[in-house]
């Protein structure tokens, strides 16, 4: 577990909702693989939301 997982752990577990930010062309087996890890170290809820779009124009050729 990372430390970042370890340290927010304590708080999902009792019922706060975890945001997972994602690319917007992310596989369901993946989402999947990331709530059963959260699963694992007590997170009953999730929101997956999409991840913002770059700023500034995007692709910089």
């Amino acid at each position: 577990m990372t430390p970042n997982l370890k340290a927010r752990a304590a708080e999902w577990a009792v019922g706060r909702p975890v945001r997972v930010v994602v690319p917007t062309d992310a596989r369901t087996k993946c989402l999947a693989k990331i709530m059963f890890r959260l699963h694992d170290n007590g997170v009953a809820r999730a929101e997956f939301v999409d991840a913002p779009t770059t700023m500034g124009g995007g692709d910089k050729r």
